[in-house]
């Protein structure tokens, strides 16, 4: 059966909606924590899709046969990569075409796309066509017995692992947290972040990296306290490929690793 990657038109919505509706499904399965529908969810997304299909420039893609529409993914520009959504397909086959879409869809820049942990298809698929992993995000609910917040460090600056929204997080943004071990080590959190309509954590989340010194549990529990006292429903924190340290410390405290960031090279 012949494929061929096109830009999507407002025709495709209905089939649009219907494969990532289907994916959603999987992924609230995978991490309910992380992926449970929001009550509105098809509504949401159907109009977030619409938007999309409405720009002046392309922002989703279809994978299309003489059948309809076989799979998609949207793609944004962030200041220095593409940033893959919503990819859907009807087969693992399906999905597996629309990663080999990307580099050749999306170039000029790096293309960076999260993939569930448990999509071990997609994942193969991404890199068996050259794509690496760069970080991969733990993720917990926030306890509810709560000691308080180690004291906030001014001034930091460094770089945290690679993230697909945006940047490194700065302390200057407001409400970011950063938070301190006893021996010094600091790690800064985002602000508390809304998820996407389509979703229901029951609550905030916070997205966390280490930034500064050496990885601890001490550290590691320092931001699930200072989440939790905020009133963040759920942490997330992003551990960079090779750092088989703080993978084992955030294991140990509980957390599942859900995501892995990958990217292209432009």
């Amino acid at each position: 059966m012949v494929q061929q990657t096109r830009t999507a038109e407002f025709a495709d919505l209905d089939e649009i909606c219907e494969l990532t509706a289907d994916y959603r499904s999987r992924l609230a399965a995978w991490s309910p924590l992380w992926w449970s529908p929001s009550p509105d969810a098809l509504g949401a997304h159907r109009e977030w899709i619409g938007r999309l299909l409405n720009l002046p420039v392309p922002s989703i893609w279809a994978l299309s046969s003489p059948d309809g529409v076989d799979g998609c993914f949207a793609a944004s520009r962030q200041s220095t990569s593409w940033y893959v959504t919503d990819v859907g397909g009807r087969t693992a086959d399906s999905i597996a075409a629309v990663i080999g879409a990307l580099p050749s869809t999306l170039t000029a820049m790096p293309t960076r796309v999260c993939v569930a942990r448990a999509d071990t298809a997609q994942a193969a698929a991404a890199t068996e066509r050259g794509a690496t992993v760069r970080a991969t995000y733990w993720v917990r609910a926030t306890p509810t017995h709560i000691r308080p917040a180690p004291h906030e460090v001014a001034g930091l600056r460094s770089a945290i692992p690679m993230h697909t929204f945006g940047g490194a997080f700065d302390v200057g943004l407001e409400g970011a947290v950063v938070v301190t071990a006893p021996d010094g080590s600091s790690m800064i959190g985002s602000p508390s972040l809304v998820a996407p309509p389509v979703y229901d954590l029951g609550g905030t989340a916070c997205i966390a990296g280490l930034v500064e010194g050496t990885a601890s549990r001490a550290l590691v529990d320092a931001m699930l306290e200072s989440a939790a006292a905020r009133g963040d429903a759920v942490l997330n924190i992003v551990v960079p490929q090779g750092d088989a340290r703080l993978g084992e410390l955030v294991e140990e405290a509980g957390f599942t690793p859900i995501i892995d960031a990958l990217e292209w090279a432009a």
